[in-house]
């Protein structure tokens, strides 16, 4: 199980220290992992070992290498007619080509995107290297640009 209390434009930075704690979420998540441990324990049976593929298993063979365009999307998303980016990393894809952190993405090449999993799904279409077409919404204006895709780094 993986919970977190969402992401901010710090996350996972040097500069993500202590006054970003989000102590309410926290809070939350702590209570939630305690009624699940006591919900266990009471259970007549104990649960069952599952194992799970790794990521990589689960990719299509043919998908290959997939692309990293370089941004922190917000979790959960605010946005009701894109993905809100908190953050674009310095030196990505996004970056180079003029995206910035507050940027509410809608498309990507051919694809619209209206929820997170839009934006997932229009990535698998590429791959490292690929100029895609990209429209954000900052403010009130609509910018179109240019992203070269990079390639997702290696994870350990």
């Amino acid at each position: 199980m993986h919970l977190f209390t969402g992401t901010h434009s710090d996350y996972h930075r040097p500069s993500d220290d202590t006054p970003k704690l989000n102590f309410v979420g926290m809070r939350r998540v702590a209570d939630l992992l305690v009624e699940i441990v006591q919900a266990t324990d009471a259970a007549d049976a104990r649960p069952s070992y599952v194992e799970i593929r790794r990521v990589e298993q689960l990719a299509d063979a043919g998908e290959g290498d997939r692309p990293s365009f370089g941004s922190m999307p917000a979790y959960p998303n605010p946005a009701p007619d894109g993905v809100l980016l908190e953050a674009v990393m310095e030196g990505s894809a996004a970056d180079k080509a003029g995206v910035k952190g507050g940027d509410v993405l809608q498309q990507l090449g051919e694809s619209k995107i209206t929820v997170l999993e839009d934006f997932e799904s229009a990535l698998r279409k590429h791959k490292p290297g690929d100029k895609v077409k990209v429209v954000v919404r900052r403010g009130d204006k609509k910018i179109e640009v240019e992203v070269t895709l990079a390639r997702r780094r290696a994870m350990p």
